[in-house]
């Protein structure tokens, strides 16, 4: 089991406030839910300086608020605000060998969120109008979110989550392709229908490559059978210890937070 020893600095009000706007957003109050977010937000900043990743889940959060009411300059800006907390922490490529797992992933994840959200906001503009300033800005969210989806595949998720993933990443895929072919219909620009065949062809390939990659591993290992039954059970289980780890993270946004596994 986990057990999660908590430091004395955590916050737990902000966590609770939170939750509470959570709740406000599914009860489509989303003034109050404003409200909760803004005073967390306010604090973070006090505590932690204008950019710092504790601000992530907060910003994400408003860029949904802003959408429902149709203040789109503002979930666009707070999309940006939360984009620009998470590239403040992934590290370049040359420090990934040293950098924490458990943080990478944290990071990635909140990324791929913070990317989300801003492809729903840019798309919903769309749809409206059937028009959007500079449609690239959508398709640059899409490729970017393609862009994350193997490696946050491959590093964490157990065999479940892998499933539960997998549907969110046809949902985006299926919005990308969705959104470049009525841009195609209406603007009878080729390049647009080729990218409804990137965005299907991408989802497949991440699938297929990982599949034949663990198929040929095994076929030329020479490893018993039981071995390598052994082995899933073990990498299935860290998946899962580091899958909620990463529910911890986001959900309590500390740093000084620790966990301990018994036995």
């Amino acid at each position: 089991s986990l057990i999660l020893e908590l430091d004395s600095n955590h916050n737990l009000l902000d966590t609770f406030e939170q939750d509470l706007a959570i709740l406000y957003i599914r009860k489509k109050e989303y003034f109050k839910a404003e409200g909760i977010l803004t005073s967390v937000v306010n604090n973070y900043k006090e505590k932690f300086g204008e950019v710092n990743d504790r601000l992530v889940y907060p910003y994400t959060t408003l860029v949904e608020v802003f959408r429902e009411i149709k203040k789109y300059d503002l979930s666009l800006e707070y999309a940006q605000k939360s984009i620009l907390c998470n590239l403040k922490e992934l590290p370049i490529k040359g420090q990934l060998k040293n950098y924490p797992d458990v943080r990478l992933i944290v990071n990635r994840f909140q990324y791929f969120e913070s990317l989300v959200e801003k492809s729903k906001t840019l798309e919903e503009i769309y749809f409206q109008n059937k028009f959007l300033e500079n449609f690239n800005d959508l398709n640059n969210c899409y490729k970017e979110l393609a862009e994350l989806i193997y490696p946050m595949r491959s590093d964490f998720l157990s065999k479940i989550d892998n499933k539960k993933f997998q549907s969110r990443i046809d949902d985006v895929y299926a919005h990308a392709i969705q959104v470049n072919f009525d841009y195609y219909l209406n603007n009878h620009n080729v390049d647009y229908l080729n990218n409804c065949f990137y965005f299907s062809e991408s989802n497949k390939s991440n699938v297929l490559y990982e599949t034949i990659k663990l198929t040929e591993a095994r076929k030329w290992s020479g490893i018993p059978q039981n071995i390598l039954d052994f082995e899933s059970d073990v990498k299935s289980n860290i998946s899962y210890t580091k899958s909620q780890l990463v529910g911890e993270r986001q959900k309590k946004l500390e740093e000084k937070d620790s966990v301990k596994i018994t036995y």
